[in-house]
This record gives C-alpha cells, sequence and structure tokens, in this order.
C-alpha cells in the first residue's frame, strides 16, 4: 500500500473539525441512495406522512388525525417537525427523508460530543465513539428511513449529555436542557423515553461519586422537577387534543398506548428473549471486531473507569427494561446504540489489533457475497424477475466480496486506529450496496402500482367519482396522490349497499402491505 495513501488514511478524520464533515457526507450519501432508489414505503412512512398530510390540508395544527379519526398512537412533534419543514420549503416528500438524516446526524455529533465530556483527556476516543456509531450498519441503512427511533435517540442523547455535564460543571443551566429533552422526547413517542433518560440520570450518582458536584438529594429533587415539567407539557397537549377528540382518547392515549404495549401489546408482542438473537445485526459489524471481545473486562471490574462501568451497567439497564416490555421491533433499541458506540470506542482506546482478528468479517462478507451471487444464478436459471433490477444481486454480491477481501488486505497493511476508520467507510459502502441494488428489486415486488393507485384516486377525486376502500385503510395514499379527503372506508358486508347507491363507483381492496388493488368497475 502506497506512503500517500496511508497518510490519507492516517489524518482522516482524525482532526476533530473534520467529524462533523466526515459523519455529514456519508449521512447526506446514505439520504441521496435511498431517495434515489425508492418512494415512501408502507405501512410505517406512507402512514406518518399521511398523518402529517391530514393535518396540513386541514390546518388542524393540535390533534393529528388518520382517515378522520384522531391518532392516538403517537404524539404530535413529529407531525409539527413535517409540517414546519413544508410551511419552510413547500410540500414534498424530501423533507420527510431529510428529517430522520438530520437527527441521525445529531446523534453522531452528540455522541462525539459525549465523549469529549467523559473522557476529555482521550483525543482518540472522542474521534472515535461517533465513527463507530455510523458504522454500524443497520443503524446507518434505517437512518433517513421516517420513524420516530432515531429521533427519540436525539432527545435520549440529549438528555445524557446534558447529566453529565451537571456532573462535571455542576451548572443548574444544565437542568433546563434534561427538562426540555424530556418533554420532546415525551412528545416524540410518549413516555418510552423514560427508560433511556432516567436510567443515566439514576446511575450517575452511583458511578461517579468522586467528581459529582451535586448531593444526591439535590440531584434528585432537580431531575424529579425537570421531570414534571416534561410531564406537565405532555399533558398539556393530551388537555389540547382531547378538545379535537372523542371521549375514549384520553384512554386510548394514557393507557392503551402506554401500559397496553407494555404488559400486552395489541402489535408487534415478542417473548421477553426476542432481543437477544438480534443483538449481531444490531451490533454488526462491531460484534464481529475481536478485539473489542478481548477487552470487556473493565465493564464490570471495580478498578476500572467509572464511565466505562457506567456506560456498560446504563446499557444493560435499559436493555433489560426494554426486553420486558412485551411490544418490541428491533429498531426500538436505537437509541442504546450511541450507548453502545461511547463505550467501545473507549475500550478499543488504544487501538490494537492481531493479524487473525479480519477472519469473522472476512469470511462473513465473502460467504454472503458468494450467496447473492448463487442466489442471482438460481433466479436466472428458474425465475423471471425484472429486467432492470435483473443484475442487482450478482452486483451486490460480488461488492460485498470486494469489501470482505479489502478488510483482509487492510487488517495486514494498515495501523490499528487507520483500519477501524477503514472498517467504518467498508461499513457505509455495505449500507450503500444493500440501498443501490437490493433495495430496488425488493421494491419492485413489495410496492406495486403505488403512484398510479395514488394518481387514480387523485383524478377520481377531482372527478367527484364516488370509490370507497374495503376493510381496512391508514391513510397510505392521502399523500402519494395529495388527496383533498380521505377515502371511504366500508366493510365487506357494506360492498352491495354502496354499490347500489353509487352505481358508477369504484371499490379498492386491500392487498399485502397496505397497498391498494387497481379496481375494475363493478356492476350492480
Amino acid at each position: 500500500m502506497s506512503s500517500p495513501y496511508k497518510k490519507l488514511m492516517a489524518s482522516f478524520p482524525s482532526d476533530a473539525t473534520l467529524i462533523p464533515l466526515f459523519t455529514g457526507i456519508a449521512c447526506l450519501l446514505v439520504l441521496a441512495i435511498v431517495y434515489h432508489v425508492r418512494p415512501l414505503l408502507p405501512a410505517d412512512e406512507v402512514r406518518y406522512v399521511g398523518v402529517a398530510w391530514n393535518m396540513w390540508r386541514q390546518h388542524q395544527w393540535i390533534a393529528p388525525f388518520i382517515n378522520g379519526h384522531f391518532y392516538t398512537q403517537k404524539p404530535p412533534l413529529l407531525f409539527w417537525l413535517l409540517n414546519l419543514g413544508w410551511a419552510l420549503w413547500g410540500v414534498g416528500d424530501l423533507w420527510p427523508r431529510l428529517l430522520p438524516t438530520l437527527f441521525g446526524f445529531g446523534n453522531l455529533i452528540l455522541v462525539w460530543q459525549l465523549a469529549k465530556s467523559l473522557w476529555p483527556q482521550e483525543r482518540h476516543t472522542q474521534q472515535l465513539a461517533p465513527l463507530l456509531l455510523l458504522g454500524m450498519a443497520y443503524w446507518t441503512a434505517n437512518m433517513p428511513i421516517l420513524r420516530f427511533d432515531i429521533m427519540l435517540g436525539f432527545f435520549a442523547l440529549l438528555a445524557m449529555f446534558a447529566c453529565v455535564k451537571i456532573q462535571t460543571q455542576g451548572q443548574n443551566r444544565w437542568w433546563v436542557v434534561y427538562a426540555l429533552a424530556l418533554a420532546c422526547g415525551l412528545l416524540t413517542k410518549g413516555p418510552v423515553i423514560l427508560i433511556f433518560t432516567l436510567s443515566p440520570w439514576l446511575l450517575i450518582p452511583i458511578f461517579f461519586t468522586q467528581t459529582t458536584t451535586f448531593t444526591r438529594t439535590r440531584w434528585y429533587g432537580f431531575g424529579t422537577l425537570a421531570l414534571v415539567f416534561a410531564a406537565a407539557v405532555a399533558l398539556l397537549w393530551v388537555f389540547l387534543a382531547v378538545q379535537h377528540s372523542s371521549g375514549d382518547t384520553v384512554y386510548q392515549l394514557l393507557w392503551r398506548q402506554t401500559a397496553g404495549r407494555m404488559t400486552q401489546s395489541f402489535a408487534h408482542a415478542h417473548p421477553v428473549w426476542w432481543y437477544i438473537p438480534a443483538l449481531g445485526l444490531l451490533f454488526f459489524p462491531w460484534v464481529m471486531w475481536p478485539p473489542l471481545w478481548r477487552r470487556l473486562k473493565p465493564c464490570w471490574a471495580k478498578d476500572s473507569e467509572p464511565q466505562i462501568r457506567f456506560c456498560f451497567y446504563t446499557l444493560l439497564l435499559i436493555f433489560a427494561i426494554m426486553s420486558l416490555i412485551s411490544g418490541k421491533r428491533l429498531f426500538y433499541l436505537f437509541p442504546l446504540l450511541p450507548l453502545y458506540a461511547l463505550l467501545a470506542a473507549r475500550l478499543l482506546t488504544p487501538a490494537e489489533h492481531r493479524s487473525v482478528d479480519h477472519w469473522p468479517l472476512t469470511i462473513f462478507y465473502c460467504l454472503a457475497g458468494f450467496t447473492f451471487c448463487l442466489t442471482q444464478i438460481k433466479f436466472i436459471a428458474f425465475t423471471r424477475i425484472l429486467a432492470t433490477h435483473s443484475n442487482a444481486h450478482l452486483y451486490l454480491g460480488v461488492g460485498l466480496i470486494a469489501i470482505g477481501l479489502s478488510i483482509w488486505i487492510s487488517t495486514k497493511r494498515l495501523a490499528s486506529q487507520t483500519l477501524l476508520r477503514m472498517l467504518v467507510i467498508l461499513s457505509v459502502a455495505t449500507v450503500l450496496l444493500f440501498h443501490g441494488f437490493a433495495t430496488p428489486s425488493l421494491v419492485a415486488h413489495k410496492y406495486p402500482q403505488a403512484k398510479q393507485t395514488a394518481a387514480l384516486l387523485a383524478r377520481l377525486q377531482k372527478q367527484h367519482r364516488p370509490f370507497a376502500v374495503v376493510g381496512s385503510y391508514s391513510d397510505n395514499y392521502d399523500f402519494l396522490g395529495r388527496l383533498k379527503k380521505s377515502p371511504t372506508v366500508i366493510q365487506p358486508s357494506q360492498q352491495g349497499s354502496w354499490l347500489k347507491q353509487h352505481p358508477d363507483g369504484l371499490l379498492f381492496t386491500l392487498l399485502h402491505y397496505h397497498f391498494l388493488k387497481l379496481p375494475r368497475v363493478q356492476k350492480r
């Protein structure tokens, strides 16, 4: 490997001023690929944008609605921010992609600042923490997807950052930041923010007994006041929202969507152990990096740094609580990943590796690449797929094999600190490969006729021709078609009577993944 290349890799992004630039460019690259290869997808993305579109077209800014009913599943902050962006730059589908990406970038910056606060003398740890978070392929791949969890992670990190600042500087003004982070978290996804924010607040006085600037009474007293303020803000919104909705809104918001999801979830219920086998995907690729496993002992050793034990036990506490909650999806754990990045960055300082450490990742990438290549051959031989994506699996497989070989070569020739940066770059390249080659072929058969259907609905509405959806409908086409009002929803038993009342009407039936089947004109 040439000397200029080694110098380039050793210096980028070693300068602290380049950390925001490097991570920002990586975020924009992922966003650009996602925006180019796929539209907004059901069920989550189009539903959330549809709720925001309902607020926009009805000029109803307090209570979110879906299909004419109060949307009780989520608080309004995400929908407010979507409408704010549309008010500034016009209605479009770029802002719903850019918004979560901005919060993802905010996560990276906060991790960087948290590392500086926890380890002010460890420059390598400070620089490595945001890079390790960016290198987590599942987190980075999901960053441009319109969900609540990256946003929730930002406010959880902001609250933790405020706690660390209070612990190190003793300035009361950071309690205001902590209270605002709690309030924004409650307005983002409800009480689940308390799991991610109260855990570090409770544990800091336990692990930082030698350096804390607050007595425990004062610490917990100010924290309780911040919690009361955040709860008051959330309850004020609930009070205002109830004025625009039906009588069971309070029950839906304060009980069914909180206690109901925690004890016996009506959606995504899984057993307690469900998260454990999924941790490999969540923490990939660092879970397959042997130097990290060899350095785990300081996490529980009594004589280790309090910062390490604080991150480790906070991570364990939050994971245990999340495992006890009935409703589970892997991206619910996204607010945990910055803590993991902080812990891993400190454990990998100083950086060192052995010549055989590359084998887990090299073997994994090469096997995955060969699998995709073989799958592509099978597709060509036995199935018919869209011609525009017929080589997608082959390109993806070759790309993964190339990444595996790059890891092998880099481990042999690069210094440990430089090698970690190379692994981050290759992990981001993995995300770009999957979004560039795998996503289009998935969308091709899981997103059938979406724009065509949305355009048809808009045309029917413009022509004042009656149409209805049979079964359930979650505003999946309201935004895509810029509909002036949501379609009528009827039950299967009502089809005959509805057609008698609307002889020239069209009925749409629901297919998989919340798509609507293009109808034929149905006669009486």
